[in-house]
């Protein structure tokens, strides 16, 4: 999930009346947000593809992947060729094995979190 900016702008005036004591408590509640999200790295690639950027968004990732088509007269299946896109894959595990999906050169809307 991701916050609208004109949302953070709107709570910070409450966070400048916090004490010090609430805002360390907020500074590690952030800290620990970041690093699950840092150590939450995708641990999926199918072969032939580069992983360039990832989110995870609850049980779903979207990943910006650069790939090879699998015809083996294109300059992407010689060594070090140029791979296609990037492109967007989202993959989910669906109980039984991870599902994925194209998505596109662009993520949809409310998804592209800078």
């Amino acid at each position: 999930m991701s916050l609208p900016s004109s949302l953070l702008t709107a709570i910070e005036p409450q966070l400048q009346e916090l004490s010090i004591t609430e805002l360390k408590r907020l500074q590690k509640i952030i800290a620990q947000l970041i690093k699950s999200q840092e150590d939450n790295t995708p641990d999926y690639c199918k072969p032939g593809r580069q992983i360039l950027d990832h989110r995870r968004i609850g049980r779903t990732t979207y990943q910006l992947e650069k790939i090879k088509c699998g015809k083996p007269t294109c300059r992407c299946a010689q060594k070090n060729g140029d791979l296609h896109g990037p492109y967007w894959y989202l993959y989910e595990w669906n109980g039984e094995k991870i599902i994925s999906q194209y998505i596109g050169k662009k993520l949809p809307s409310g998804l592209d979190v800078d």
